[in-house]
């Protein structure tokens, strides 16, 4: 890793995980709803 851009990449990787949680929280409420809907 280049240290001259840790913080870079540590924001970086922080956006890619609250993406991925977005999308996994979305996915979730989805197929709750789903089933409520049933």
């Amino acid at each position: 890793m280049v240290h001259g851009g840790s913080t870079l990449s540590q924001d970086q990787e922080a956006l890619v995980l609250t993406s991925i949680m977005d999308s996994l929280n979305l996915s979730g409420y989805f197929k709750l709803t789903s089933k409520s809907r049933q």
